[in-house]
């Protein structure tokens, strides 16, 4: 069959609309009912038909003017443009892209087609293949265009790509003369439809890579009109009955979409959600409406629209990657150009989508009396919002400050501390987000927080979001004391009501004397904690000094009041309790509770005991607070207990300290069994250094008749601790157990000795 020039009014002038894969937000939701539909108007004329539209909504179509003549127009959200002729009565625009660049195809003045390009304001001429004829379908967002133009003589009409100033001749045919491309997509995969030998039919093509595929039939002719990011590709195709019905192309198999009831239907475009659109008949009529399939099913377009809209909606052309619908219907007995939205939907992010400044700073904690900023964004999509209600409640320690919006399209209210903000429109015809800044005081501690929450009229179920955040103060100001002597440490604490904020609390302290009582001018809490140390140490002072320490943080100031006393003694210690007199020392600390002043700290030592030898005084060194001595024993031959007390400052400390003799610890032989008659060496030992003049332990023996010490003592020289001696034995005629013994202050050490025959 040949392919003929298509009418300008009739569906399959639409293209698909390339879209950039990454530059796609989410999936559109199913669609819900009421669409809101846009009466796009016209040039001044009765009618109007719209046949492409940008990811934008921007639109394109054809109108009438006053005059009765069809013009291309553009729309730009809020009005037609008219974008003229090459000189001719009529122009059409079929495709656009996201820039705004408008094709299509316009008379010239002799009255022959040529394909036109519409950008920065200018209407231009791409040119033909040679022939008389040509149009343009589809441009993408790079600017690549297709169309069918005519060959030298008008001998055929081919499929070209308009690129870089150049039209060029694109695929081929299936045996036929003539092909036609109406639809690119961004990385210029393209559809249309070529004639089969002898120009009885035409196959729909896809053309990916370069390589060209024949689409198939659903029984007879098919024709593509539309394609999407994925090579989906859409159209028409004659049932073997006659009937025309949409197919979806996808995964390499054609499907036949069906019709709304009716005999005939065909699709014009598919988004790259796979959302397709088209016109069918309806059932018992040969009235076409308006349908989109997605999830498997065909849906009329006329049951989305409000009860009572007055619209019949005909044909859908476009449908771009938000869900927009672009077509045309009949409203008050004439067709027009329409745009469908669908129901709006409304975010609210807590932060600013515009400026990119962050909210609710700084998060995890604030210091009472500073300031917060609460930013709010406010985005619009899937369609225009209307009557918007912006509220911001506010709870906890906190009161507003300021508002202000980043756009200046709300007008807000503070009623204590709710924030209402009013905006009659956003979305695609205004301004499609919004920032709200609230400034809070916070006036103690504790949490605080804000819930934003958004409505409009167009909107079923509102947007919100919340924040938390902690007001921060001083919560506890202690020390360790409230008195000390100079030089000696004071424990003070600062605790925070939680912990510390990002980046620390300074905590503020002041001394009313810090010549008596210095401190830090300030301390910083860090996380993970909400408490700081700090050491006070007072210098000595020659009176008792009373001094006030405050520390600050949060709108919180807590005092405390330190007395510093000359110093005294605190403790005293020996290390031992007892000693041995004569041989043995213990060592003595004394330690003050302060330092000790410029001249030192004599500190006087007492004991009860005569046998203990010791100093009267020991002297602390200045700024030292403890000094050592030692203490020791005379000879005893008895226990001798007594106490041992130091005194400094009027202050007295007393530990036990006793004296006592020196003890045998050991008696031993050289053999333990003896033929009787001979004699054997012994030796005793003591626990340390005879003293001078000697110590005598006594020798004695259970059976002094077999065995016996020859002397009653031993006498144990001065420094030495083991003295020799010999016990002298006498025949028996059996075995005999004698034990030998030595004594000395009360302690006896015994050793036996086997006396044989």
């Amino acid at each position: 069959m040949t392919i003929r020039w298509m009418s300008c009014c009739v569906l399959f002038l639409v293209s698909a609309i390339g879209v950039r894969e990454a530059a796609l937000s989410a999936q559109p939701t199913p669609a819900e009912r009421p669409y809101f539909i846009k009466d796009l108007g016209t040039l001044g004329g009765a009618d109007s038909q719209a046949f492409a539209m940008n990811e934008s909504g921007q639109t394109a179509g054809m109108a009438q003017r006053a005059d009765g003549s069809a013009h291309a127009f553009f729309f730009n959200g809020t009005a037609l443009k008219d974008l003229g002729t090459l000189g001719g009565a009529s122009s059409a625009a079929t495709g656009i892209n996201r820039s705004g660049q408008v094709v299509g195809r316009a008379l010239t003045s002799l009255g022959n087609s040529r394909a036109f390009l519409y950008t920065n304001g200018s209407l231009r001429s791409l040119g033909t293949l040679g022939g008389s004829q040509s149009a343009a379908y589809a441009i993408n967002d790079v600017g690549d265009i297709v169309g069918s133009a005519t060959t030298t003589g008008d001998a055929a009409t081919r499929a070209f790509l308009y690129r870089n100033g150049t039209m060029t001749r694109l695929g081929a045919t299936f045996g036929g003369t003539n092909s036609v491309a109406t639809a690119i997509t961004y990385n210029g995969d393209v559809a249309g439809y070529a004639s089969t030998a002898g120009n009885a039919s035409t196959r729909a093509f896809l053309i990916t890579g370069g390589v060209q595929t024949n689409l198939g039939t659903l029984g007879g002719a098919s024709e593509a009109t539309g394609i999407n990011i994925a090579a989906e590709v859409v159209g028409r195709s004659t049932l073997a009955s006659g009937a025309r019905h949409a197919f979806l192309y996808s995964g390499g198999t054609m499907q036949d979409l069906g019709t709304l009831g009716g005999r005939n239907s065909e699709a014009t475009a598919i988004n790259d959600w796979s959302q397709v659109v088209g016109s069918s008949d309806i059932a018992g009529s040969s009235v076409t409406h308006a349908f989109l399939y997605q999830n498997g099913a065909m849906v009329d377009l006329n049951t989305f629209l409000p009860a009572g809209s007055g619209w019949v909606l005909e044909a859908a052309t476009a449908i771009n990657s938000a869900g927009e619908i672009a077509g045309y219907g009949r409203i008050g007995g004439h067709r027009q150009a329409f745009r469908l939205t669908p129901p709006a939907q409304l975010r609210l992010d807590p932060f600013g989508a515009l400026s990119n400044e962050d909210s609710n700073l700084p998060r995890n904690g604030v210091q009472a009396g500073r300031n917060v900023t609460f930013v709010t964004s406010i985005t619009a999509g899937d369609g225009p919002a209307r009557n918007l209600v912006f509220t911001d409640t506010m709870t906890g320690p906190i009161t507003i400050q300021n508002i202000r919006t980043f756009e200046g399209i709300a007008n807000c209210q503070a009623a204590q501390k709710t924030v209402t903000c009013r905006i009659p429109a956003m979305g695609p015809n205004t301004f499609e987000v919004e920032e709200i800044w609230i400034t809070v005081r916070v006036t103690g501690p504790g949490p605080f927080s804000h819930s934003a929450g958004v409505t409009a009229d167009n909107v079923k179920s509102s947007s919100s979001v919340s924040e938390d955040n902690i007001g921060i103060a001083l919560a506890s100001f202690t020390l360790s004391a409230s008195t000390t002597a100079g030089g000696k440490a004071v424990l003070a604490r600062a605790d925070l009501t939680s912990l510390a904020p990002p980046g620390g609390a300074v905590v503020h302290i002041v001394s009313s004397n810090p010549a008596v009582v210095p401190v830090p001018a300030q301390l910083v809490v860090q996380l993970p904690t909400n408490t700081r140390n700090f050491n006070i140490v007072p210098p000595v002072v020659a009176q008792p000094t009373s001094v006030t320490i405050s520390a600050s943080y949060g709108l919180v100031t807590i005092s405390r009041t330190l007395t510093v006393l000359r110093p005294a003694l605190a403790t005293l210690s020996l290390t031992r309790s007892t000693i041995v007199g004569g041989c043995q020392t213990a060592t003595g600390r004394v330690t003050l509770t302060g330092s000790a002043p410029a001249t030192g700290a004599a500190v006087r030592i007492a004991a009860t005991s005569t046998a203990v030898v010791k100093p009267s005084t020991v002297t602390v060194p200045a700024g030292a607070t403890s000094a050592s001595f030692t203490v020791s024993g005379r000879v005893v031959h008895a226990f001798s207990n007594g106490t041992f007390t130091a005194s400094y400052g009027g202050a007295s400390k007393t530990v036990d300290l006793d004296v006592r003799p020196i003890f045998l610890t050991a008696v031993s032989l050289a053999s333990t069994t003896v033929k009787g008659g001979s004699s054997v060496s012994g030796t005793a030992t003591i626990e340390c250094t005879a003293p001078a003049g000697g110590i005598s332990a006594t020798l004695s023996s259970t059976n002094p008749s077999v065995a016996a010490p020859m002397s009653s003592s031993v006498t144990f020289a001065a420094g030495t601790t083991t003295r020799g001696f010999s016990v002298r034995t006498t025949k028996v005629t059996a075995s005999t157990l004698v034990t030998i013994r030595a004594g000395l202050n009360g302690v006896t050490k015994n050793v036996l000795i086997t006396v044989k025959p």
